[in-house]
């Protein structure tokens, strides 16, 4: 006899009957291995009785294993047959025929058990199909029950093809039999991600054009062939077919002519004809009984079709009623994504966003989501997100588009949801930074910020370049314009947010790839900028020349040659060659005196800026004082103007300081010397007026949004208050601003200043014994403080100071020696 084609050999080890033995509990699954440890004793015990024992009557034990099952006695039978039958297999006591009907009786036992436990394990299922093709390997001829159960379990294997095979082979008399296999394959066929859709449709063909077909498998080869015609798209012809098919099942029960008219309602809903579709869905309700699983499905046809015709309200509402009737992934995450949808759409947009996160957790496990994929998820959370956008509700949408990111992680992430990431972190960033930044555009304006406000501004905008980046490399291939364009705004977020190693890498990018490009020019610019950034002022400087060098040759540079003549400057003066300082000045005096333009361009306006920084650097008071004073009045609100108070303040301080060392050491016309000292006065006087700006501008903002650099102007022009008033002579201003230094920076021991500079301006008033008690302050403050601290070079106690402090001391000995067992106590202020 030829073998089935699935038939294992009588070779087989015998032990392929029994799967190795599950650590699961005897009542939670079933288990053939059961019998399997014992069956390995018996074995062994059983071969050693063999030679003396007489023939057991193996028929009598088969017989008796077979009524067991027939009585439901599953586990029993399995039992006997291993115990009695089992161990003697091999030997040449049991015939091929005894053979066989042990592996088919096993085959039963199993199935037939397991069936009863309401358990489909894979162990089982394959000792079934071991089973039965051992006992067609020893000449079994499967009864049609052992051929549909063994069809059966190749579909609960997946098998198909087997199992079809093996319906086949029915005889015609058991055609429910096989139209039962044929049902199994079909609905194991269209499981959403089978890919076997043509199978299914085979089988269904073959179902449908026969006559004799009785009308509930009609009814159910209908409505299954119609699910597959509307999920490929082919909804109309799956709607001509239900409509000439369905008046013709008026036997069908309720429940299969219910799930028709669910079919067609769904099918009418691709479609468009919305009337038509509720029409079909409410007889589909009234046919339906109450708590069918079907339920959950066509209250989700409800809710869309109502979703699609805007009635968002009763939409949500069966949404959430699917939510009610069940759980199952197919029903429940569409439910889910309408509630987000609708709730979207009614403008609750806290529902909706904690609908779309219940509906990324869904996706974050594996199940079938009712044809909501990660894809679909990320497509509606990114529509949304797009609409929040659109009305600048920026928070809103970057809620919707992180979430799409975790849904689709990593280098799956759409190139729409990167965009939008992008341009909401872009926006975020810019909402923070464009009020302060009064207009002004560049990572250089950005060190001026508070570091709060810096970190936040960092945050978006380093972020937005990173999600440019990454639309980059997902359109590089696809769309050039694209890419071009991501290439771009990653450059300048992250220049924006002073990451300049990206920002050079990305504006690097763009003038090696795009040289025929528009925008060559600006890249080179924005390329040089970055380098600036960073401290490379070696090759910036070598990008603006560029650029300078195009203008002169008429290579398109533009307006960016322009802008580049500044920060040339500002590189030559930075580079530590002091070769090109003077070329720079020169440069920077070019650009102030109106060769690229008036006061109303950029490059004037930084002309003059650089110019009265540079001449204050150099200590060139007069030109610094002049270049400042000239910046101040044309741009007030310049977020520079802060510095430039503060030099120009300063600048005059020291030219005072200037002027008095000139008067002390140097022979002039009295009218000179009292010209010098009008100027002198003149220049304190002003100092006192800017500082007094300055402290009263950086007190009145919050010291967590100051600056480094605007904490520094704050305590100099402090002590530098005092010191301008002391200069002039004006004792109890000066006390009254070294006072207000030193109780503001307690702690820092640039406060001896003012304590030293207090005692001699007491002095200074005649009052020794409130001098006293400040030198007394004085030295306990000296003493309280590290030696170290005195040898900083930084600090502002220069050796004048200490000489006066020196002075004022040994006035107050001498003092003391003339006035022995005065009161020394005193105000100290």
């Amino acid at each position: 006899m030829q073998p089935p084609a699935d038939a294992i050999t009588p070779s087989t080890p015998e032990h392929a009957v029994a799967a190795t033995p599950a650590r699961s509990p005897w009542r939670e699954v079933w288990q053939v291995p059961v019998m399997a440890a014992g069956l390995v004793l018996l074995i062994s015990g059983g071969y050693s009785l063999v030679g003396s024992n007489p023939d057991p009557d193996f028929d009598g034990f088969l017989l008796r294993g077979e009524r067991l099952i027939l009585s439901g006695a599953n586990t029993e039978a399995i039992g006997v047959l291993n115990t009695e039958v089992y161990p003697y297999l091999a030997t040449a006591k049991v015939s091929d025929e005894q053979r066989a009907r042990f592996h088919t009786l096993i085959a039963r036992a199993i199935a037939r058990g397991q069936a009863d436990l309401g358990i489909n394990r894979e162990d089982n299922n394959k000792n079934i199909v071991a089973s039965y093709l051992e006992a067609e390997a020893y000449g079994a001829r499967l009864e049609p029950e052992d051929l549909s159960t063994l069809a059966m379990t190749y579909v609960a294997m997946d098998d198909l093809d087997r199992a079809k095979a093996r319906a086949d082979r029915l005889p015609a008399p058991e055609r429910a039999r096989r139209m039962q296999i044929v049902r199994g394959i079909v609905d194991r066929a269209l499981r959403p991600g089978s890919g076997r859709d043509l199978m299914a449709l085979t089988l269904l063909t073959e179902m449908l054009t026969d006559p004799s077909l009785d009308q509930d498998t009609r009814a159910w080869a209908l409505g299954r062939h119609a699910e597959l015609q509307i999920g490929r798209g082919y909804a109309e012809e799956a709607i001509g077919r239900l409509l000439r098919e369905m008046p013709l099942l008026d036997r069908a029960d309720k429940g299969s002519l219910a799930n028709l008219h669910l079919l067609l309602g769904e099918a009418y809903t691709k479609t468009g004809p919305l009337a038509e579709a509720q029409r079909q869905l409410d007889h589909a309700s009234a046919l339906l009984e109450e708590h069918d699983p079907a339920g959950a499905r066509l209250r989700l046809a409800h809710g869309l079709v109502a979703a699609m015709g805007g009635d968002h309200e009763t939409a949500r509402a069966r949404f959430e009623s699917v939510l009610e009737f069940t759980d199952d992934d197919r029903y429940a995450t569409p439910a889910v994504l309408g509630i987000a949808e609708t709730a979207a759409a009614m403008g609750d947009y806290d529902a909706s966003l904690d609908a779309f996160t219940r509906l990324a957790d869904r996706l974050a496990h594996p199940g079938a989501h009712g044809g909501v994929d990660a894809a679909r998820a990320v497509a509606s959370m990114t529509d949304r997100a797009d609409e929040r956008f659109g009305v600048k509700d920026d928070r809103g949408a970057l809620a919707l588009v992180n979430l799409a990111e975790r849904v689709l992680p990593g280098g799956s992430t759409p190139a729409p949801t990167l965009r939008r990431l992008a341009e909401c972190h872009r926006r975020l960033g810019d909402a923070i930074l464009t009020p302060i930044l009064s207009g002004r555009d560049g990572v250089l304006a950005l060190v001026d910020l508070d570091p709060s406000t810096r970190a936040q501004v960092k945050t978006h905008l380093t972020a937005s370049g990173v999600y440019f980046r990454r639309l980059a490399d997902k359109v590089a291939m696809s769309d050039p314009a694209a890419w071009a364009e991501a290439t771009w705004s990653a450059g300048e977020a992250f220049d924006r947010s002073g990451e300049q190693e990206q920002a050079v890498a990305s504006f690097l990018l763009y003038l090696t790839e795009r040289p025929g490009d528009p925008r060559q020019a600006e890249a080179r610019f924005r390329l040089a900028q970055a380098y600036q950034a960073r401290g490379d002022f070696g090759t910036a400087s070598k990008h603006y020349a560029t650029l300078i060098l195009g203008r002169q040759e008429d290579l398109g540079a533009g307006p960016w040659a322009d802008l580049s003549e500044v920060p040339l400057a500002q590189c030559m003066l930075l580079d530590h060659d002091a070769d090109n300082d003077a070329e720079a000045e020169r440069r920077l005096t070019r650009v102030a005196a109106g060769s690229l333009g008036g006061p109303d361009t950029p490059a004037f306006r930084d002309a003059v800026f650089e110019l009265g920084s540079l001449y204050y650097r150099q200590g060139n008071t007069g030109r610094a004082i002049e270049r400042l004073d000239e910046f101040i009045s044309r741009y007030p609100g310049d977020p520079r103007v802060l510095a430039a108070l503060f030099q120009h303040a300063d600048a005059m301080r020291v030219s005072a300081s200037e002027i008095k060392r000139a008067l002390a050491s140097e022979a002039m016309p009295a009218s000179q010397r009292l010209l010098l000292q009008q100027t002198r006065e003149q220049r304190l006087r002003g100092s006192i007026g800017v500082f007094e700006r300055v402290r009263r501008e950086l007190e009145g903002k919050d010291a967590q949004r100051r600056t480094a650099i605007e904490d520094l102007y704050l305590r100099n022009a402090s002590f530098y208050l005092g010191e301008c008033a002391f200069e002039l002579g004006d004792w109890d201003a000066a006390v009254t601003y070294y006072a207000a230094a030193r109780d503001r920076y307690a702690n820092d021991p640039a406060s001896l200043v003012a304590m030293t500079q207090i005692v001699t301006c007491h002095l200074r008033q005649g009052d020794p014994r409130r001098a006293r008690a400040a030198n007394e302050r004085a030295k306990r403050f000296y003493a309280s403080m590290p030696a170290a601290v005195w040898d900083d070079p930084n600090l502002p106690m220069t050796r004048e100071d200490w000489e006066r402090w020196l002075a004022a001391t040994s006035e107050l000995w001498s003092d003391e020696r003339q006035r022995a067992g005065a009161d020394d106590g005193g105000d100290a202020r």
